[in-house]
């Protein structure tokens, strides 16, 4: 149709009166792949929803019949399908819904974009059979490199999933996100203060997990035959019953400030030696040690008392016979007895002072046993 003028209309404007409105037959039935936005989540306790026992989505569809204008069409409860469609295998997951209208000249909003198929052509059976890509206000490439064509990346509530061209897998942490793929903390499209939890398995074979700015770090590195662990602060193990270690070469701990050992029962170290700091003295035995130190003092306390005894007697002999000696002198056979008592009592001291002697020079000969020759210390 044209007017007089030569202007063309297009086929799809009919001439009708204006605010006249025609039904959709989109919901008459339609046996076309729809595509809408997302609007609304019914749950399954929900009055509105339908099959009560799942999770049903409002979807605002953008239709046009033939060649007339595209209108937007309300499809409610539709459900969305299981890609194993058994009861034994499954998959659950939600989709993001934005009840916003568009304004301006945008046509959608930020709800989830999906397909919709309707069984049988009826729009009380639609179902959502996926969804449509839209990385909206993201300037990050597809693929970044084009070695790294073949990937896979999966990003959930701001958990990513990435699998790249090597076959590594990288799982990250960046923390909930709103509808608009912001996170929900401060609606920054930035990592928070607690994101960047990370678990990667490398093309090495080895297996690295590690948190924000790696401060907490566990390396299983397979290519160099080792293990790393990083703890920022502490590192606390807990075990109910028995800790093990066993090692077939070196075992070093090393650290800068105190160290402390605390047991309720008894400390075993089973050694060829245990050598502390320069080591270079002998550690004590201490129960050796003491046992030949009391028979050492033992004898040295009998010695004494004897000596005791004998210098006891000699003094009182000696006194006695000063008395005797005394003006006028009754003669030196009055004090010769006590005398000679005396003689004899030192007499018999003599040899016990070398008795204690020998007992000294005894117990320093087997000083050497009282030591270890394994255990040494400073």
């Amino acid at each position: 149709m044209s007017f007089s003028n030569r202007k063309v209309v297009p086929s799809y404007f009919n001439s009708r009166p204006m605010g006249e409105t025609v039904e959709s037959d989109t919901h008459n039935g339609t046996m076309q792949l729809l595509m809408g936005e997302v609007k609304e989540i019914i749950d399954p306790t929900d009055a509105k929803s339908l099959s009560k026992k799942y999770l049903e989505y409002t979807v605002d569809v953008q239709h046009r019949s033939g060649s007339g204008p595209a209108s937007t069409v309300r499809f409610t409860n539709c459900l969305l399908v299981n890609p194993f469609g058994g009861i034994a295998d499954k998959i659950h997951y939600t989709l993001r819904a934005d009840p916003d209208d568009p304004t301006g000249k945008d046509v959608a909003k930020t709800g989830a974009k999906v397909l919709l198929l309707c069984v049988h052509g009826s729009s009380n059976n639609a179902f959502i059979i996926g969804g449509i890509r839209e990385d909206k206000g993201k300037d990050e490439k597809e693929f970044p490199d084009k070695k790294d064509q073949h990937q896979l990346f999966f990003e959930f509530n701001g958990v990513q999933l990435n699998i790249n061209n090597d076959g590594e897998l990288q799982v990250r942490y960046r923390g909930p996100t709103a509808v608009s793929g912001k996170l929900k903390s401060d609606e920054e499209d930035a990592d928070s203060a607690t994101s960047g939890a990370t678990i990667i398995f490398t093309k090495e074979g080895g297996i690295k997990a590690y948190t924000k700015d790696e401060k907490q770090f566990i390396h299983l590195d397979h290519e160099n035959k080792k293990i790393d662990i990083l703890a920022d602060e502490e590192w606390h193990v807990k075990v109910n019953k028995k800790l093990a270690f066993e090692m077939d070469d070196v075992m070093e701990v090393s650290g800068k400030k105190t160290c402390t050992i605390t047991m309720d029962d008894k400390v075993f170290i089973k050694s060829a030696g245990v050598h502390v700091g320069a080591a270079t003295d002998a550690w004590m035995l201490g129960s050796t040690y003491r046992q030949n130190e009391g028979m050492m003092n033992q004898k040295l306390s009998g010695y004494l008392n004897a000596i005791t005894s004998l210098l006891s007697t000699a003094a009182t002999s000696m006194n006695a016979a000063a008395a005797a000696m005394k003006p006028p002198i009754a003669g030196a056979i009055a004090a010769s007895i006590p005398l000679q008592a005396a003689a004899v009592a030192l007499t018999s001291a003599g040899p016990l002072f070398a008795q204690m002697a020998s007992a000294i020079t005894t117990f320093e000969s087997s000083a050497s046993s009282y030591l270890s020759t394994k255990n040494k210390n400073d």
